[in-house]
């Protein structure tokens, strides 16, 4: 379990920028202009025009993940201006709860109870991290997906063998943080590639590749029907 202390500081960012969304805050001072090309994207999908901006032309300016995040909300309530906004606001909330709790665990692995409280605490309340989600874009999906993948490669280290389910997980990862912000692929990639040969030095050329190999198809078929 986690501390009481990391629960409590936990609870009280979340509900705060809770309220800071349902009170409609971030609609004049934060969210961000690009924001809105995912809501107005995700309204005309919802309504049946499919992936467009105008109405006129199709469009694919869009990280994939995201866009698919929030369509539901304008699919529910259809005629409301903010409350679609708002929602997908709160799940950009819940990421960074999520956030917050696997940063934790990855500092507790390597570092003292102590460390780790400090460190989930510092992310649950300095304000940078508040306006990761709050402007409204892909970038706390984005980092929730990433620290997944850090865990996924962090677990993966501490095995004596290849394993072919572990590897493909990141690989799976790599592709869902790829499709949350495409250029995730290519820096995200590059550390599991970095990880990979460094972990392989014990167990040979042979066990590094296939494991690349593992990675890079789990990755491909993740990202296909994007990039199809």
């Amino acid at each position: 379990g986690y501390p009481r202390s990391v629960l409590a500081v936990a609870a009280l960012a979340t509900l705060a920028r809770l309220a800071i969304v349902w009170l409609g805050l971030p609609e004049t001072r934060l969210i961000s202009d690009d924001a809105y090309y995912y809501f107005v994207t995700a309204r005309n999908i919802a309504a049946g025009a499919g992936p467009t901006f105008d109405g006129l032309w199709i469009t694919n300016g869009f990280h994939p993940l995201w866009l698919l995040a929030v369509i539901p909300a304008f699919w529910l309530v259809p005629g409301d201006l903010w409350w679609p906004v708002r929602s997908a606001l709160s799940m950009t909330v819940v990421c960074d709860l999520a956030s917050g709790f696997l940063l934790h665990d990855l500092v507790r692995r390597h570092r003292s109870p102590t460390i780790a409280a400090a460190a989930a605490a510092a992310w649950f309340l300095l304000p940078p991290t508040a306006l990761l989600g709050l402007q409204g874009l892909e970038a706390s999906l984005s980092t929730l997906l990433l620290l997944f993948l850090l865990r996924n490669l962090d677990g993966s280290a501490s095995q004596s063998r290849v394993s072919t389910r572990s590897a493909a997980m990141t690989g799976v990862w790599l592709g869902l943080a790829g499709l949350a912000r495409t250029d995730n692929l290519a820096t995200a990639g590059l550390a599991v590639i970095v990880c990979s040969v460094l972990q392989g030095a014990d167990r040979g050329a042979r066990a590094t590749w296939l494991r690349l190999a593992v990675h890079g198809s789990a990755a491909a078929l993740v990202t296909a029907p994007w990039f199809a």
